[in-house]
């Protein structure tokens, strides 16, 4: 079984996998730098 957890910017998807696993996830987030200030909304966040 796989299961697929979809979400916008800043939602919690993160938080959720590393909340159920039981073994440490992989993380893939880079930090916002200034380059992607003008693209990222981060207004709901």
């Amino acid at each position: 079984m796989k299961i697929v957890v979809v979400g916008g910017f800043g939602v919690g998807k993160t938080t959720l996998v590393r909340s159920v696993s039981e073994i440490r996830p992989l993380n893939t987030e880079e930090t916002m730098t200034r380059a992607g200030e003008a693209v990222d909304d981060t207004s709901g966040v």
